[in-house]
């Protein structure tokens, strides 16, 4: 990763230094920048696994000086794992949900609650599983809501339903996570 900056002024972008996260093959890679905390954010990512196999979910806790980067150490999320997605909580700094699904069928979803540290160490909640199948992560999302605290949103393709558009919500107590009943957005 590296740390472009923008100059108000007159637009111009200057480029930091590139920094390795992972000395493995990595895919899905996504950053959430922090919501509360300028200059923090978190990095979640699938390894591409030994010749096909197992995939694993890695994340990492970073912060942002100029366009310096400082990484934590990375943590493993999920073994297996296969896709991911990661989202800011906009009231409180330095926390995130991840969204991966399981790498056997019927797939279900999974979901964590991530919190770093000022020194960007990870700590990491209890795992959450859907008992649904999702048809492919590339078509999900999660995101916190941004008016109430401690909620959070998702949406993916059921597989378990004729591939629908299916919506869940849920609630976060600290890094706690109680999922709500699915609500499928599309019937036809």
């Amino acid at each position: 990763c590296a740390r472009i900056t923008v100059s108000a002024s007159d637009e111009s972008i200057s480029f930091g230094s590139t920094v390795e996260f992972s000395s493995d093959a990595a895919s899905t890679i996504r950053i959430a920048h922090d919501k509360v905390e300028a200059g923090r954010f978190m990095i979640v990512w699938q390894d591409r696994g030994s010749g096909g196999g197992e995939r694993r979910i890695y994340a990492i806790a970073g912060s942002t000086s100029g366009t310096t980067i400082t990484l934590g150490s990375s943590v493993e999320v999920a073994d297996p794992g296969y896709g991911c997605n990661i989202s800011a909580d906009p009231n409180n700094a330095r926390k995130c949900i991840v969204k991966w699904q399981d790498n056997d069928s019927p797939y279900y979803q999974s979901y964590r609650i991530l919190t770093a540290d000022t020194s960007r160490n990870i700590t990491q909640g209890t795992v959450a599983s859907d008992d649904e199948g999702l048809y492919s992560i590339d078509s999900c999302g999660i995101t916190f809501d941004h008016k109430t605290a401690d909620k959070a949103h998702t949406i993916g393709q059921d597989r378990d339903n004729s591939h629908y558009p299916t919506l869940k919500g849920m609630t976060i107590d600290g890094t706690d996570i109680t999922l709500g009943t699915k609500e499928t957005a599309e019937s036809q």
